[in-house]
């Protein structure tokens, strides 16, 4: 995957009227400082404050740290109404690694009612292996 560019996969449409796709997307930036000088938990909660202000009505619904790829991890699930579109209140769970000098943040986006794609999103982010 290239810096600065994204991969998106998104659900199928759950009837004729859905006008809203479940997605995932991966992102990927480097910084030579990135699990080395910068750890994980030192993105909070500054990352949580810049996300903020994006949103109408944001909610920070949880926050915790794990081991993904046997890699310090951060999760945090947060709900609103995105400023740039307030037809739909989304729910986001997005998940960041620092791997080598690399961060990569996995975001799944969506509609804040309707959990019928979470346990598929999980598996696919877990699923998620860095390689060098």
């Amino acid at each position: 995957m290239k810096e600065g560019k994204r991969v998106f996969f998104t659900s199928p449409a759950d009837s004729p009227s859905d006008d809203f796709l479940e997605n995932i997307n991966i992102s990927v930036t480097t910084n030579p400082g990135y699990g080395t000088e910068i750890k994980i938990k030192d993105l909070f909660p500054s990352v949580t404050n810049s996300l903020k202000p994006a949103f109408n009505e944001f909610k920070e619904e949880s926050q915790r740290f794990f081991k993904w790829n046997n890699t310090d991890a951060a999760e945090i699930i947060y709900s609103g109404y995105n400023k740039v579109d307030t037809s739909f209140q989304v729910r986001m769970v997005q998940w960041f690694c620092f791997y080598k000098t690399r961060l990569y943040t996995v975001t799944f986006t969506s509609e804040a009612n309707n959990n019928k794609h979470n346990a598929t999103a999980r598996k696919i982010m877990s699923g998620i292996i860095f390689r060098n």
